[in-house]
């Protein structure tokens, strides 16, 4: 099993008892995300910066150096433009595995089976 680490990750609790984690880009990108939830939720009642095993203060435990930054390009098999993704692999995974199961979590059932992928830069 593969984890996602965001550079941010926030979490709240709701006027409705409701508590939620968001993972995001940036500070600014969590929190509009968590107030996306008021609607539903009602007002948000409290919120902070994660702090877990891989979060701390802001700031992940897990350096970004200790990971590979690798470029592909996804094709799609359909109607839709390939585009490039950059993904952070951890040092300790295999790279191709990791993108496979990182795309499988991302891409809905439909699409995930009618495109291919490939390294930017042509190297395994």
């Amino acid at each position: 099993m593969w984890k996602l680490y965001w550079p941010w990750k926030m979490q709240a609790s709701y006027s409705d008892g409701y508590q939620e984690i968001i993972g995001g880009n940036s500070e600014s990108e969590c929190m509009e995300r968590l107030a996306a939830l008021e609607e539903v939720h009602g007002e948000i009642t409290w919120y902070s910066v994660v702090t877990d095993e891989d979060y701390e203060s802001k700031e992940r435990r897990i350096q970004r150096n200790s990971m590979e930054q690798r470029t592909i390009v996804v094709k799609p098999s359909c109607f839709a433009p390939e585009f490039e993704m950059i993904i952070s692999v951890p040092e300790d995974k295999d790279t191709e595995e990791y993108i496979d199961e990182l795309l499988d979590g991302i891409l809905n059932e439909e699409f995930r089976y009618h495109v291919e992928w490939d390294f930017v830069d042509g190297i395994s």
